[in-house]
């Protein structure tokens, strides 16, 4: 294994938490340039069906976070149905360099500011790892959604766009 994928295999949640602080950072950056107050709430677990909670003047939003590399084969991700009772519920998928965190892009799931998360289909998800008898069970409280159902959004301005 090479040391850039072993890093990236070795420290993936290192990777997503320094993620999530460029995303901010650049969030912010966009809500100053805008000169718009922004608040930031973060959640110290997920269990609740979100990571963060961004609310302006205006706007509150509940958001599940996700991420994966440029080059990543991923073609789903699974949602909690939790967001779908959260205010304004939405997925925001950061897609970065994992070499550098350099955001690429985004790609979003959510409804305008104020409306429900739209919904989430019924493809129940799976746990990622089998229990001892080789079988994964359902999560039956997460669907699948595929990326496809996803807007790609090209930079932070228009998820900040999106968002708000």
């Amino acid at each position: 294994m090479n040391q850039s994928i072993s890093k990236q295999y070795e420290k993936s949640s290192r990777r997503e938490e320094y993620a999530e602080y460029v995303f901010l950072g650049a969030l912010v950056q966009e809500a100053w340039t805008r000169d718009v107050d922004l608040t930031i709430l973060r959640s110290q677990t997920d269990a609740d069906g979100y990571d963060l909670v961004l609310e302006t003047e205006k706007v509150t939003r509940h958001v599940q976070l996700k991420t994966s590399g440029i080059d990543a084969t991923t073609s789903n991700q699974k949602v909690s149905l939790k967001l779908c009772g959260r205010p304004s519920g939405c997925i925001v998928w950061i897609v970065l360099n994992p070499d550098t965190l350099d955001l690429d892009h985004f790609r979003w799931f959510g409804a305008k500011p104020g409306q429900p998360l739209p919904d989430l289909g019924s493809k129940v998800a799976k746990h990622t790892r089998a229990n001892a008898e080789g079988v994964k069970s359902k999560r039956s409280n997460h669907r699948v959604l595929s990326k496809g159902r996803f807007t790609k959004l090209s930079s932070v301005a228009a998820l900040f766009d999106t968002l708000f």
